[in-house]
């Protein structure tokens, strides 16, 4: 019978392939139709029906053949991505009404109309259809409902295969037990007929010994059949959950869906009764009968004779028997206890999930408190432990097992206490070593305090360490926790991961204690430090007794939900999490009720600060209102935070300035916007803006110490050439017009103190070889007129020097023979003096320029980029120079307008948020700072000014001007500074369109004009021109 299903599954499967192959089959020609296509055609369609019937019983739960489930959709179920795909494909197909496959195109040219071919085409074309929508309907199920349709069949087909393996052990234990019935029968009958009295003895021995086998054979045999009883019931639970499922997936409702939760009520609580019954009388198998002593004397009497070795190897051979039947029933048992188990957590979800369903579908009844309700709460709550306590029994059998094996018995015990032991040590080692890891940051946090006024990162990095520090051990053993639980998986020690979880959750604890005493200390305790400190232990009396009642709770909820679903006692447990918690949490922020006031008054409005107070004075007030006053004081202070910190990134500043200056212009909408955008500048009296000149500092007292590293960097070049540690001779400083190059080279003059320097400015234009070698001439006061050679015998004997020279941009000219007089600087430059440094600096976009005609760097040892000022750079630029006026500023009604009545920030934070305007206006630049800042002012009586908008003329850039405009404003950026001529020379434009481009660059005040002649970008103008000029491939980076 077995091998008529083999043959039979075979030619299904080749059957199936030959329909899953259907390009494959070639058409038949028009001209050659035989009979016979009727005959394929109608095997085609029944192929068709046959698949479709398969993926009906598997959606019904029904056990299907041994079809791979790959071929029934054509599509691997383990890969979600191809899932995904596959459905997508059938989906657009359903909704252009075609098949995945046309079947019937091998037969259509010998189909006439009407004829029974025809028909049969037809029907073939309806059930691909068909076909298509049942596996579009598996696909598209949820992938959870998906693999629980797969994994009941899985289970099942291994359950079929369990029970045929069981049926070829039964026989094989019957045939042993009839042998041994023959074998011992024999024996008895030699022992009354030997010819000796040895013989007959070693016969009555051999007959002993085959009682043995038999009683073995007959144990074997009992077993099996136990087996087998119970895996036909697993079977047949298995079939009824499945049954179950499916019926679940389709939608069930109303008195179905009651009655399904009812008959899975049925099926647990039958599982939950027979593990019971395992736990009390787990093994009620007669015992493995003892060994027969060994006959030694007599074997050695009969050696070398038959029946000696005979009796020998039947000794052999039925202690083989017996250590196996041994093994082979705890292995059992345990087998069986696990599949039980495994099947009633499978009954457990199927339940907790009808529960749930027909809960939401109004069934409330099935709550209704009965006898049944409390024995099925008394069975949830016993099957809890169940596992620990089976694991502890099962352990305690194999115990027993081992101890009376003998030698190889014990060092079995042995080996798997070391492992156990073992794993043990690691975890504490891990945890020792952890917290030696974190007191060697504690260690290295205050060797960087104690650096932080040596190294700028010090101090951040301290305070990083000492937030992070408390957490590291922690998170580090709660990875190692979730890899060890993938690691000890299908491992000889997986039971060690069933505490796992509970190790993480402790993990957890640990966590969110340290959290908790973090975010609570920002209101328990924020007084002084000496209160701080004696307030400490009770803020961490109260997070310890918050976190160990969640603690412990949490754990039961996963215990009991890894056991019987979110069934009865889950429902229960958590709702008292949730409400008890809630208590918990309420009582706990009552005992810190006038701290989260003071904290009220402080970081809240004053209105909610009140209402805070008024509440907490009373005594049931405090318990309702404390812990929302305590999250909201939390949420204000971590905003406040969050906020400061966003404040440390550019990016954030430039939202913030954005914002603010949003708010502003939403205030003083009342006011024309013609009037904002047209009106002059305010007259500042002269007194006041001789301390804002943007060039040519007298006081150099104003410069401003830079946030940045640059100036201790550019000092430690020099110092390296002068100590002759360096062979780097020169130095090159670019950046945009206005970034503070020359401020940069006035600091440097007068902090360097190692030899002589001297500040040169190069005039515009110096684009000649004579006119460079005359100017560097008479600045150093050496005849240059043989140039590199009279400079190198003028260094000879010469003390150090630094050369500062300020302007290079100046120094060539973008035409044919215009970059002479930049090659003869750059002979001077590089004639290989030894006491000569040359520090330069040069426009951004006139580097890029020369960078590009020269390649790489332009004939400089080393350059660097000046970056925009930070927000407090503008700030102390800006504060510098107006406290050394008499003015007193008072902030306009506009910036006041921008905050609400709430609001409890002052006049210095109206003041830093004004100034990250100007930053943000300015994009760092310190030059159209203060420009912007001038223009924000108005003077009023006396020496008083007020500070509003910038006040600036209204800058206007069309995207759409011509390409000879935009040359025109291109080749000045380069150059930072031309005349009209020049203008003329470097573009090769006509006279005419490159006075009528200045003259309306000018005039939209894209562009200034000195007294000298020449245009300059304006600096309000300078960053939307350079947008537009790289954006439209004019200049580049």
């Amino acid at each position: 019978m077995r091998i008529t299903q083999q043959y039979a599954s075979i030619a299904l499967l080749l059957s199936l392939a030959l329909f899953l192959a259907t390009p494959a089959i070639a058409a038949t020609p028009a001209k050659n139709c035989p009979p016979s296509l009727t005959v394929e055609a109608k095997q085609r369609l029944a192929q068709l029906e046959s698949t479709r019937q398969h993926i009906g019983d598997l959606m019904s739960g029904e056990m299907i053949a041994a079809t791979p489930l790959a071929a029934l959709f054509e599509v691997d179920l383990n890969n979600e991505g191809a899932v995904a795909n596959r459905v997508s494909e059938l989906q657009a197909l359903k909704a252009a009404g075609r098949a995945a496959a046309d079947p019937a195109a091998a037969y259509r040219d010998c189909a006439k109309a009407g004829s029974s071919l025809a028909k049969l085409l037809e029907q073939m074309k309806d059930r691909q259809l068909m076909l298509d929508r049942q596996r579009l309907e598996f696909l598209a199920l949820p992938q959870d409902a998906r693999n629980g349709l797969i994994n009941a069949l899985t289970v099942r087909k291994q359950q079929a295969m369990a029970i045929a393996g069981l049926a070829e052990e039964r026989s094989a234990a019957d045939k042993l037990q009839n042998e041994a019935a023959l074998s011992g029968a024999t024996a008895e009958q030699r022992a009354k007929s030997a010819a000796s009295l040895d013989l007959r003895e070693i016969a009555a021995q051999r007959a002993l010994l085959e009682k043995t086998r038999e009683t073995l054979g007959r144990l074997q045999a009992e077993m099996v059949t136990e087996l087998q009883e119970r895996i036909q019931f697993y079977q047949r639970t298995s079939d009824k959950l499945a049954t179950l499922a499916a019926e679940t997936l389709q939608g069930a409702a109303g008195k179905p869906l009651l009655d399904a939760y009812r008959e899975s009520v049925v099926i647990w609580r039958e599982l939950v009764d027979r593990i019971f019954k395992r736990i009390a009388v787990p093994e009620k198998h007669v015992a493995v009968p003892d060994m027969p002593q060994l006959p030694g004397d007599l074997l050695a009497r009969l050696k070398g004779t038959a029946e000696a070795e005979q009796y020998q190897n039947a000794y052999l051979e039925t202690g083989k028997l017996k250590s196996e039947l041994e093994v082979s029933r705890l292995q059992r048992f345990e087998q069986g206890r696990n599949d039980l188990y495994r099947l009633l957590q499978t009954a457990g979800q199927l339940r907790s999930s009808l529960l749930k369903q027909n809960l939401q579908a109004g069934n409330d009844e099935i709550l209704n408190l009965s006898s049944e309700y409390f024995q099925d709460i008394g069975r949830e709550i016993r099957i809890v432990p169940y596992q620990v306590l089976a694991i502890f029994y099962s352990k305690a059998v194999d115990f027993r097992h081992k101890a009376s094996s003998g030698i190889d018995g014990w060092l079995a015990i042995s080996k798997q206490s070391f492992i156990f032991l073992l794993f043990v040590a690691l975890l504490s080692a891990a945890y020792a070593g952890l917290h030696r890891v974190s007191a060697a940051l504690n260690r290295f946090r205050n060797h960087l305090v104690r650096e932080k006024y040596n190294y700028a990162y010090a101090r951040t990095l301290a305070l990083w360490i000492r937030r992070g520090n408390a957490y590291v051990p922690w998170v580090i053993m709660l990875f190692a926790v979730y890899i060890a639980e993938d690691l000890l998986a299908g491992t000889d020690i997986t039971q060690i991961g069933l505490i796992l979880p509970y190790i993480a959750f402790y993990m957890w604890y640990r966590i969110s204690l340290n959290l908790a005493v973090s975010i609570m200390g920002l209101v328990a305790l924020s007084g002084a430090a000496q209160s701080s400190v004696a307030e400490m232990p009770r803020l961490l009396r109260t997070v310890r007794f918050v976190g160990i009642f969640f603690f412990v709770l949490l754990a039961i909820l996963h215990a009991t939900q890894d056991a019987v679903g979110e069934a009865l006692v889950y429902r229960l447990v958590h709702s008292f999490v949730v409400y008890v918690g809630l208590v918990v949490c309420a009582y706990a922020a009552r005992e810190w009720r006038h701290e989260i006031a003071v904290a009220a008054n402080e970081w809240l409005p004053e209105r909610i600060h009140l209402t805070i107070s008024r509440m907490g004075n009373s005594r049931m007030g405090a318990w309702f209102s404390s812990l929302p006053a305590l999250l909201l004081v939390i949420a204000a202070r971590l905003l406040i935070r969050i906020k400061a910190k966003a404040g440390e990134f550019d990016f954030f500043k430039r939202i913030s300035a954005a914002l603010f200056l949003r708010q502003i212009e939403q205030a003083n909408k009342s006011e024309s916007q013609t009037e904002a955008t047209n009106r002059q500048p305010p007259q500042l009296s002269q007194d006041y803006l001789h301390w804002f000149k943007l060039e040519n500092v007298e006081d150099k007292t104003l410069l401003v110490e830079l946030e940045s590293a640059l100036p201790a960097e550019i000092e430690s070049i020099l110092s390296a050439w002068s100590d002759n540690s360096s062979l780097d001779h020169s130095l090159a400083l670019y950046g945009e017009k206005g970034s503070g190059k020359s401020s940069l080279l006035d600091m440097i003059e007068m902090r360097y103190k190692k030899c002589a320097v001297r500040r040169i400015d190069i005039p515009p234009k110096l684009v000649s070889r004579e006119a460079v070698l005359g100017f560097f001439g008479k600045e150093l006061g050496v005849d240059l007129s043989q140039g590199a050679e009279s400079l190198l015998k003028a260094d000879e004997g010469k003390e150090d020097a630094v050369l500062l020279i300020d302007n290079a941009q100046n120094l060539f000219l973008g035409e044919l023979g215009g970059f002479e007089g930049y090659r003869a600087f750059a002979e001077l430059m590089n004639s290989g003096t030894e006491h000569l440094f040359w520090c330069v600096t040069f426009n951004l976009r006139s580097w890029y320029y020369l960078r590009a005609v020269f390649g790489g760097m332009p004939l400089f040892r080393r350059a660097i980029k000046i970056g925009d000022f930070s927000e407090k750079d503008i700030m102390h630029l800006i504060v510098a120079r107006h406290q050394r006026t008499d003015a007193h500023l008072s902030y306009d009604d506009i910036i006041r307008a921008t905050q609400s009545e709430d609001d409890i920030v002052g006049e210095h934070q109206v003041e830093k948020q004004f100034f990250r305007l100007l930053w943000g206006q300015s994009n760092g630049n310190p030059r159209a700072a203060l420009m912007l800042w001038m223009a924000s002012l108005t003077p009023l009586n006396g020496d008083r000014m007020k500070v509003g908008l910038p006040k600036y003329p209204k800058v206007i850039i069309n995207e759409e001007w011509g390409d000879d405009a935009m040359f025109v404003y291109a080749a000045i950026m380069r150059h930072e500074n031309l005349t009209q001529d020049e203008v003329v020379a470097v573009t090769n434009l006509p006279v005419n369109i490159v006075t009528n481009t200045l003259g309306t660059g000018y005039d939209r005040h894209l562009l200034d004009c000195g007294r000298d002649g020449r245009y300059r970008i304006t600096a309000i103008a300078q960053a939307s021109l350079t947008r537009l000029l790289l954006g439209k491939n004019f200049i580049y980076e």
